[in-house]
């Protein structure tokens, strides 16, 4: 006998397990180096915020900001510098 299959049901079921399996992948540090665009003068305690998320980090002597445990995924990563307009 055969049982007819329910794309819909199957197609949930993967999706569930998706969601199960996605908190599961390895989080990523994402380093940032921030610079002047007129010169290579590497920029220091300038203010790093990653979109999604608000997440902020100043940068240290080396123009370096890092951000710890970030999922997987597209972000956005806005930079203001005193006395750099925004």
């Amino acid at each position: 006998m055969h049982l007819p299959t329910y794309p819909t049901a199957r197609r949930l079921a993967c999706l569930a397990l998706l969601g199960l399996l996605i908190p599961l992948l390895p989080a990523a540090t994402l380093t940032v180096t921030v610079s002047s665009a007129d010169s290579t003068q590497l920029l220091q305690q300038a203010r790093v915020e990653l979109a999604p998320g608000g997440r902020e980090a100043m940068t240290d002597q080396l123009g370096v900001a890092e951000f710890s445990a970030i999922a997987p995924g597209d972000y956005t990563a806005r930079v203001s510098y005193l006395g750099f307009p925004d």
